[in-house]
Order: C-alpha cells, then structure tokens, then sequence
C-alpha cells in the first residue's frame, strides 16, 4: 500500500506558501530563518512528537522540467515541504504534532496558505492531509 511499508508511515506534505511579505520579511524567508536554527539532534521539535523515525522540512522555490522537449514552466507559489517516518496511524501522528510540538508547528505553517492553527488538532490534521501527496517509495531510516 503506498505510504506504509508494514508499520512505518512515509508521509508527504506540500503546503503552499503564502505570497507577499510579512512585515518586512517574506513568509518563505521567515521559513527559512526559522528552521536554520531549529536544533537537529534530540532537542528537535520532532523529537518531541511519539514514534517518529525522522523528518525533514524545506522550501521548494521553484522546478525545473526535464523532459523532451524542454520548456520553461513555473510553479505558482514556492512551497513547504514535509517528509517524516513515523511508526503508526497517519491521524494519531498528526494530532501528536498538534499536540507535542504546537509552537513549532505554528511558527512553519503559519506562512502556508489555508492553515487552520493547532488549537483544533482535527483541524490541522485535515489541513495537513489535504496538502499530502502519495508516497509510493521511501527510505525507512534503519
């Protein structure tokens, strides 16, 4: 079944960036001020979030197509992307992040378009799974 491989769960998100600044700061920039500073060892955010194996958040400015024959095409806003293993139930996980993680939730996808917040957890699980796209290959971290 795409997206797992036996308990592990390879998730995927795509959340579209919001255009424009934010103050004097764009929301993309702000992103990226944010997680270079985030710590990448047991204090990570993630670490605090139950049963996840790894995660990785970027920003994806643009792409580039490759096929034949070649042609110039844009995307229409720069996006965050989110790619985590974890062991179990896709809502479980994303309510824990909600939940276990808020502050550093809220600080990366308040510059996405339509998040909702963590207050609700069934909210932002929602949000999260309508920017989720099919993971039909990963790399379980063992």
């Amino acid at each position: 079944m795409p997206n797992q491989n036996g308990d592990v769960y390879g998730l995927t998100i795509l959340s579209p960036i919001i255009n424009g600044p934010d103050g004097n700061v764009s929301h993309d920039c702000a992103i990226r001020d944010y997680l270079a500073n985030l710590p990448h060892d047991h204090r990570s955010p993630f670490a605090k979030v139950s049963r996840t194996h790894m995660a990785r958040l970027v920003v994806m400015d643009d792409v580039v197509f490759v096929g034949t024959p070649a042609r110039e095409e844009h995307l229409q806003s720069k996006y965050l992307v989110f790619e985590t293993n974890f062991d179990g139930d896709l809502e479980a996980y994303l309510t824990s992040m909600a939940q276990q993680a808020p502050d550093e939730v809220h600080a990366v996808w308040r510059h996405c378009v339509g998040y909702p917040g963590v207050k609700d957890a069934a909210a932002f699980a929602g949000y999260m799974r309508k920017c989720q796209i099919e993971t039909a290959f990963f790399f379980v971290d063992v």
